[in-house]
């Protein structure tokens, strides 16, 4: 079953590549400083940030339960790091990682892949390739970067079931290194939950829960035992933590809507 939903979203993504392509010009990434560098953008993924938040939705799929054969899409996957780790964890989900930079989708594909892994080229604006019917929805720090909100929660509703989960992760403006990093680095920007949350709810995905996570910062890499308990401890306080889990869930089911 996982085999066919993946061979599914591979024909209709081989189908409809070629389309895309000529109908669209991806969106300017904001990140683009690491545009057609996927293998200087996969070296930024070894750090404990990132094995946190692998190890956080972990914990969730393993609370969500869900049944064999789940399809799960993670947008604006990039090289495949998290999804590639999380489809070696539940080998009886599909995941599917969509991303806008061609070369970041080759590297993914090029990795030796799980059986239920697989990547498409498509921006986060613009789900069309894909086929509706995933219960998951994932996203690491992506909505700060895309180019329209809207346009990807409306393409998001699109391709998801009634109940899908949306678990988005982004950087945290309550705290204070994070807002002045966002703000004044270049190729990023502020996610404020307050309209996002407004945009969601127009488009479908209401809020069930919001989570603060991360305390250790991404230059380190491997972190002594007492700092991984430090952040446990703290990481649920605001004001400390680095980002930030909005959790959704898609009540209704609209048609697809172009971008």
């Amino acid at each position: 079953m996982i085999g066919d939903v993946v061979r599914l979203a591979h024909d209709r993504s081989a189908r409809g590549a070629a389309g895309t392509t000529a109908r669209q010009t991806p969106p300017a990434l904001l990140n683009a400083q690491w545009g057609g560098r996927p293998a200087d953008y996969e070296a930024l993924r070894d750090c404990w940030l990132n094995r946190r938040r692998l190890e956080f939705l972990t914990e969730r799929l393993i609370h969500l339960d869900l049944p064999e054969g789940s399809a799960m899409l993670e947008i604006g996957s990039g090289t495949g790091w998290l999804l590639h780790r999380l489809a070696r964890r539940f080998p009886r989900y599909a995941f599917t990682g969509v991303d806008p930079d061609p070369t970041y989708v080759r590297y993914a594909r090029d990795r030796p892949a799980a059986d239920n892994e697989h990547h498409v080229v498509a921006s986060g604006e613009d789900l069309g390739v894909l086929d509706d019917g995933y219960h998951v929805i994932l996203s690491n720090d992506v909505l700060h970067h895309v180019a329209s909100l809207e346009a990807t929660m409306r393409a998001a509703s699109a391709v998801a079931l009634e109940g899908c989960r949306w678990l988005a992760v982004e950087p945290n403006l309550l705290n204070a290194y994070t807002f002045v990093r966002q703000r004044f680095i270049p190729g990023e920007r502020n996610f404020v939950p307050r309209g996002a949350l407004r945009v969601a709810r127009a488009n479908g995905w209401h809020p069930v829960g919001r989570r603060y996570l991360f305390l250790i910062p991404p230059f380190v890499k491997t972190p002594p035992a007492w700092m991984v308990a430090v952040e446990r401890r703290l990481e649920p306080l605001p004001p400390l933590a680095g980002g930030v889990c909005i959790e959704w869930v898609r009540r209704g089911r609209p048609g697809r809507t172009g971008g």
